[in-house]
């Protein structure tokens, strides 16, 4: 999976300088896989941009869509994935309840 973020510092005008994270987070690219279909649901929320696998003008246009994203979409990415993707929020109830013999 690709993350597109813009750094605040840039070059001139509009020129992306750099990709990275910043204040407002990153955007995810994936390519839509051949099997499985883990990541439908992010992409059907607008959580990850997706393209069709090995179609490189659509990677293009999907990483161009990416780092247009304004600063909402990617704060809403950010939000949702610091919330429910990250390990510690997917671990700590397993964890917690083997810890506690649950």
């Amino acid at each position: 999976m690709l993350y597109f973020g813009l750094s605040k510092n840039r070059g001139r005008e509009g020129e992306l300088a750099e990709v990275r994270c910043d204040y407002s987070g990153l955007v995810p690219v994936s390519e839509n896989a051949l099997h499985g279909g883990r990541l439908n649901a992010l992409a059907d929320a607008g959580l990850v941009i997706r393209y069709p696998h090995g179609d490189l003008e659509a990677l293009r246009v999907a990483c161009e869509q990416a780092l247009a994203a304004d600063v909402a979409t990617r704060r809403r990415i950010y939000d949702h994935f610091n919330r429910y993707e990250t390990v510690g929020g997917v671990m700590a109830e397993a964890l917690a309840a083997a810890m506690c013999g649950g």
